[in-house]
């Protein structure tokens, strides 16, 4: 009689589930592989206060042809010993506050920088990569170190001794 049951868990229950940091690593790696090095990304660990139960990493922007400029995008902030939800806050989702200051405050609204799971995760994380603010500032910083690189052979030229 049991056996005719089946499974009555949810289909999102499954073996393939990433976590967040796994999430920003891939992320961090696309975006080298992307820009030919010319950004990199780094996580980070965020320290917290003695007792808090929760895990904070800072995803951060490093531009090594300006001396390894570092720029911090966004924070993943999850519990200690649990992946989800995460919550990533973000320049973006700030920004959409001040638009809006009664978005998501409707009850059983959940926060649009919320994630329960992997594909919210990747979801929410992808509309901030996305965002304007995020495209202006990694254009900004390639275009700066494009500049840099291109002004280091005229430097070490212009510091080469004169032959008399």
């Amino acid at each position: 009689m049991e056996d005719n049951i089946g499974s009555l868990w949810p289909t999102e229950i499954r073996p393939q589930i990433q976590s967040p940091l796994n999430i920003l690593k891939a992320q961090a790696q696309a975006l080298s592989q992307q820009t030919s090095g010319v950004l990199q990304a780094e996580i980070s660990p965020v320290l917290t206060r003695r007792g808090e139960d929760k895990i904070i990493f800072s995803f951060d922007i490093v531009v090594p042809a300006l001396d390894n400029y570092r720029r911090a995008l966004f924070i993943v902030e999850q519990a200690k010993g649990l992946a989800y939800p995460a919550t990533l806050e973000a320049e973006f989702f700030k920004n959409q506050r001040e638009l809006d200051p009664f978005r998501g405050i409707e009850p059983g609204n959940k926060p649009d920088n919320r994630a329960d799971n992997d594909q919210e995760f990747i979801q929410v994380l992808s509309t901030v990569l996305r965002s304007p603010q995020v495209v202006s500032l990694a254009q900004s910083l390639i275009a700066s170190a494009n500049e840099a690189l291109s002004e280091k052979p005229l430097r070490q030229i212009s510091r080469a001794p004169r032959k008399t």
